[in-house]
C-alpha cells in the first residue's frame, strides 16, 4: 500500500488551464481595467481521439481541447473555471454539465465586475528573425539568432520583445534557451523588463515541429496590456502548448 501511495504521489497533476493554453480570447474587462477575463482552450489535442460531443466554440466550430474561463488581475490568476475538461487528461464533459459550469462562471464574472460587452482588442503581432550563426562540434550544431516581436495598436507599437535564442541540435532533438528583453509603452509611460525561458526541448521525430508566438490584448481604454509567450509542440499524435504570462505592469 505504501508503494502504491508513493507512486500516486509522483504522478504529476496537469498544469492549470492558463499554463497549457492552446488558444486565448479576451471576453471582458473590469471597470478599472486591472482585471481581464479570458476564454482559454487548454490541454492540447490528440489526432487519435478527436473532439468530444458538444465541444463547440463561440463561432460554431468544434475544438479538441478543454475550455476554461480565467480571470487575471494585476498579472496573476484571480479565478479559473473549467467549463469542459481536456480530453487528453479527463473524460469528456457532458453538455448539461458544461452548460451548468458556464452559467456559474458567468455569474462569478458579474460578481467580479467583468463587463462582457467590453472585450478590448486583440493586438496585431509581427515577427522578424535575424540571420543565424552556427558551429558544429561532435555532431551537434549550435546556432544563435535574434528575433524581434512587435504587438501593435493601430500603427503604434505597444509592446516590443527582442529575443536572443541559442539552439543545440543533434539530428533529431532540439534544445534551446531564449532570453527576452521587452519594452512596453502605455500612453506617456514606458517600462522595460527581461525574462528567460528554457531549456526548451522538442523532437523532429514523427513530423514533430515547434513554433511560438505572442498573444497580446489591450483593455478597452488601451492603457492595460496583457501578453503571453506561447510555445506550441506538435507531431503526428497531436499538439500541446506551454504558455507563459509576461510580467507586465502598467499600473500608474
Amino acid at each position: 500500500m505504501l508503494c502504491l501511495l508513493t507512486a500516486l504521489a509522483l504522478v504529476a497533476a496537469p498544469p492549470p488551464p492558463i499554463q497549457s493554453a492552446d488558444r486565448l480570447e479576451p471576453i471582458g474587462w473590469s471597470a478599472d481595467q486591472r482585471a481581464v477575463a479570458l476564454r482559454v482552450f487548454f490541454g492540447g489535442s490528440s489526432g487519435e481521439q478527436g473532439p468530444c460531443p458538444g465541444y463547440i466554440d463561440a463561432a460554431g466550430k468544434r475544438f479538441e481541447t478543454g475550455l476554461a474561463i480565467v480571470v487575471l488581475r494585476d498579472g496573476a490568476v484571480l479565478r479559473s473555471f473549467v467549463i469542459q475538461a481536456s480530453p487528453g487528461n479527463e473524460p469528456c464533459t457532458v453538455p448539461a454539465a458544461a452548460k451548468q459550469a458556464l452559467e456559474a462562471a458567468k455569474q462569478q464574472l458579474d460578481e467580479l465586475g467583468i463587463d462582457r460587452a467590453a472585450p478590448g482588442a486583440v493586438l496585431d503581432v509581427s515577427f522578424e528573425r535575424g540571420k543565424a550563426t552556427s558551429r558544429t562540434k561532435d555532431g551537434i550544431v549550435d546556432s544563435k539568432w535574434k528575433e524581434t516581436w512587435r504587438a501593435r495598436t493601430g500603427t503604434a507599437t505597444a509592446l516590443e520583445l527582442v529575443v536572443n535564442v541559442n539552439d543545440s541540435f543533434d539530428v533529431i532533438v532540439h534544445r534551446f534557451t531564449a532570453s527576452f528583453t521587452w519594452r512596453l509603452r502605455s500612453g506617456a509611460t514606458e517600462r522595460t523588463g527581461t525574462l528567460k525561458l528554457g531549456p526548451i526541448g522538442w523532437s523532429s521525430n514523427m513530423a514533430g515541429a515547434f513554433t511560438w508566438g505572442l498573444p497580446a490584448f489591450a483593455s478597452p481604454n488601451g492603457e492595460m496590456i496583457v501578453a503571453f509567450i506561447q510555445q506550441r509542440h506538435s507531431n503526428m499524435r497531436g499538439s500541446s502548448a506551454v504558455t507563459t504570462l509576461l510580467p507586465l505592469d502598467v499600473r500608474k
